[in-house]
């Protein structure tokens, strides 16, 4: 019998069937289960916002309301330690090109029993490719950790061919990059590497690995064109967890994930792709574009200081509960503000260090320089693939002269773009009135967009 309670009151009660889950985590005494929903229990669905809001449909935005199942998940193998670092990390991530789980937090009891917080997260299924992409469940196909979820056993094999041609070709050949391209959503890869080398995920990629596709192809449905696309789960083995040398800021996953400890078929994939050249200025530019937007201490702060005081106490709480003898009450609460020093001290330096082992990895030979964008109201600044939060006025980032760097201004309703001034980088007078512009970042360039308010929005090239 599951029960759902939101301030007070209760707002879900049916009968459902629970299943353990997880790897690692299950020899921990707080355990991970699944809830699934079956008309043989009476419902087969689970009906209510489990996530207000945050779990949303990807063709109109449209929150999900309905799931045949979810998760409620003790944290992962950051069960005694910092509990949040997987959702730290997804909510870190949400407006990228890939598929990630909505989450909330909530308070279990089993038969009356505390039993701890949790985190409510979407599972790992085709009902989730279902409510988010349009996609029936009939035609979905999900590889996960190298084995079938979804789909035929040529699924499989479709999956796996396609990374072992990666691996073992040469992909500076046209023929055979053209061919990942057609099979393979090549920005949802790019995102996703780029996020988890980011973060030194240590349990990555021989593990905690997913990605899907639609097998049917609806030109109506940009999803649905039969391109395996990434699935983000399980990211928590990362970001100074254990303080050993695979979660270190200081890690080079490019290399690892390749030839080190936890080297497998999709990381020397990733390493022979990187030789091309298109691949290769894509991962560039997207890799930074996520480090700099993503994972700039202003947002990895708010988020990461979000979880620690709203849910600090719960998890001191946690830590006496199933750690008893282990963790008092001065040694945990001296444990968690080292936890969480430990997540912020990570996002606070990685740059530099994630930075150096792409060039390396990427054989790149030019230099950071400084992008700096003011941000003036009137209108949305894009940088390569990172959209820049409307109130957020000065935005930086850095970026290797190798490649030039793409900055867009996209007129608000009733606003129309002017023209850009510019310092430090030579634009002529016909780019400066374009509302996209391209330039390599030597040294420090500086970037303003001007707008007319109150004027219709009539970008040049309309």
């Amino acid at each position: 019998s599951f029960e759902l309670f939101e301030n007070g009151e209760s707002v879900l009660s049916q009968n459902v069937g629970i299943r353990i889950k997880g790897a690692a985590s299950r020899s921990t005494p707080q355990k991970s289960f699944n809830i699934y929903a079956r008309n043989e229990y009476g419902k087969d669905v689970l009906e209510y916002d489990f996530f207000d809001g945050t779990a949303t449909k990807a063709k109109n935005g449209k929150k999900i309301d309905k799931f045949d199942s979810i998760t409620i998940r003790n944290g992962g193998n950051d069960n005694s330690a910092a509990f949040f670092r997987d959702s730290i990390n997804q909510q870190l991530v949400a407006d990228r090109d890939f598929a990630m789980q909505a989450s909330s937090e909530c308070l279990v009891f089993i038969d009356g029993e505390y039993w701890g917080i949790y985190q409510i997260t979407e599972k790992v299924s085709d009902d989730f490719i279902k409510s988010h992409y349009g996609i029936d469940k009939s035609d979905v196909a999900i590889i996960k950790n190298s084995e079938l979820e979804e789909g035929t056993d040529q699924d499989l094999n479709d999956w796996n061919n396609i990374i072992s041609k990666c691996a073992n070709s040469d992909m500076t050949n046209t023929a055979n990059y053209e061919e990942f391209c057609n099979k393979v959503d090549v920005q949802s890869f790019i995102d996703y590497f780029s996020a988890q080398i980011y973060w030194c995920n240590g349990d990555w990629p021989h593990n905690n690995l997913a990605v899907w596709r639609s097998n049917v192809v609806d030109a109506s449905n940009e999803y649905s064109d039969g391109k395996w696309r990434m699935f983000l789960f399980d990211t928590e083995y990362s970001t100074g967890l254990y303080g050993g040398t695979e979660t270190a800021v200081s890690t080079d996953v490019f290399s690892r994930m390749s030839s080190g400890f936890n080297a497998s078929e999709i990381g020397r994939a990733v390493a022979s792709l990187l030789k091309n050249p298109e691949f290769k200025k894509q991962f560039a530019l997207t890799f930074m574009d996520i480090a700099n937007n993503n994972f700039s201490q202003e947002n990895t702060k708010s988020i990461i200081d979000k979880f620690k005081n709203t849910y600090g106490q719960y998890i001191l709480d946690n830590y006496k509960r199933f750690y008893s003898v282990s963790l008092g009450d001065a040694k945990g609460e001296q444990k968690l503000r080292t936890e969480y020093d430990t997540i912020t001290s990570f996002f606070n330096n990685r740059l530099s260090y994630a930075s150096d082992s792409m060039k390396r990895a990427l054989s790149l030979t030019g230099q950071l320089g400084t992008l700096n964008v003011n941000n003036e109201t009137g209108g949305q600044i894009t940088v390569n693939t990172a959209k820049i939060k409307k109130d957020q006025k000065q935005w930086t980032g850095k970026y290797f002269s190798d490649y030039e760097v793409t900055v867009k201004a996209e007129p608000d309703k009733g606003c129309r773009f002017y023209r850009w001034e510019v310092s430090g980088a030579n634009l002529s007078e016909s780019e400066l009135t374009n509302p996209e512009i391209s330039f390599v970042v030597n040294g420090s360039v500086t970037v303003t967009p001007v707008y007319e308010i109150g004027a219709s929005s009539n970008n040049k090239g309309d």
